[in-house]
């Protein structure tokens, strides 16, 4: 999936695309470009995006990401383990 325009002004263009945060349906990670520079902001999210958060976070100057895993190594769906969320 690519990249689509949810909001577009003199200021800012924003850009959203699909992540995995099954069971919950629609999540989104979000782009943000202005002059200044730009910002990717993602919640949790399951690793395998098939490539969809490197492709909008490509070129940014900031990616943010919130997320929360379980104690140790446990691993949840839509959920990073504490090692995916170091990945680079």
């Amino acid at each position: 999936m690519q990249p689509f325009e949810v909001y577009y002004d003199d200021l800012v263009r924003v850009a959203a695309f699909l992540v995995d945060h099954h069971p919950v349906f629609p999540s989104f990670a979000y782009r943000f470009d202005t002059a200044d520079g730009s910002e990717v902001f993602s919640g949790d999210t399951d690793p395998n995006t098939n490539g969809n958060l490197q492709r909008l976070a490509n070129g940014a100057d900031i990616w943010s990401m919130r997320s929360s895993t379980g104690l140790g190594s446990i691993k949840s769906s839509g959920h990073l383990s504490q090692e995916a969320r170091w990945m680079r």
